[in-house]
């Protein structure tokens, strides 16, 4: 047995050494490649599904959110809208905002014209 440390830590290092010499000296394994084999899938039928037309404009879903009890669509479209630019949701909040009253809220067409007035008059009232 080895008394003296220094010989000890001397033989050692030197061992360690080695053996890094010797894992440094040894050729890197090379990896065997496997190529792999496409894989056919298997041909699924794809369900189709008939889209609906979308419309371009959403009058009809702004006229089925607007109340427009007793006026007459066309009326207020040839009179109101069509001069302003506006859609029926647009104009019943015109209505709200200046007359605290929807398109509902109105007898008839003539009641409604004789309350707001003319389009002109409203193109006035907002510049």
């Amino acid at each position: 047995m080895i008394k003296n440390k220094w010989i000890k830590a001397g033989a050692t290092g030197l061992l360690s050494m080695s053996v890094l010499a010797a894992c440094a000296e040894e050729e890197p394994v090379e990896e065997e490649v496997v190529e792999e084999e496409p894989v056919e899938e298997e041909a699924v039928e794809e369900e189709v599904v008939e889209e609906e037309p979308i419309e371009e404009d959403g009058a009809d879903e702004v006229a089925e959110a607007v109340d427009f009890g007793n006026i007459s669509e066309e009326e207020l479209q040839t009179t109101y809208l069509d001069p302003l630019g506006w859609d029926a949701q647009e104009f019943e909040d015109f209505l709200n905002e200046e007359y605290d009253m929807g398109l509902a809220d109105f007898g008839d067409f003539s009641e409604l014209e004789g309350t707001v007035g003319p389009a002109a008059d409203i193109e006035a009232v907002l510049e």
